[in-house]
């Protein structure tokens, strides 16, 4: 199991010597929304099923991103 939680730098500090934190991960601020990489792989494949097509359009790929299931929103830029 993950879990993210955003914690100010005071409690971090704090915090970060516990195992459980030490070995986590930061992500950095402003990052973008993260999504499952296996999940757009999967909605890129699902896409092509029985069609022999060998280029998709910019907009077409910018579709199937844009549906891929988000698993941490958009971070703050704070």
């Amino acid at each position: 199991m993950q879990i993210v939680i955003d914690v100010s730098e005071k409690v971090y500090e704090f915090i970060k010597e516990f195992d459980f934190i030490r070995k986590g991960k930061i992500l950095p601020k402003g990052h973008g929304r993260l999504i499952d990489a296996d999940e757009l792989y999967d909605l890129f494949i699902d896409g092509t099923q029985g069609y022999d097509c060998t280029t998709w359009t910019r907009i077409e790929i910018g579709e199937i991103i844009d549906d891929a299931p988000t698993i941490i929103e958009k971070g703050g830029d704070e």
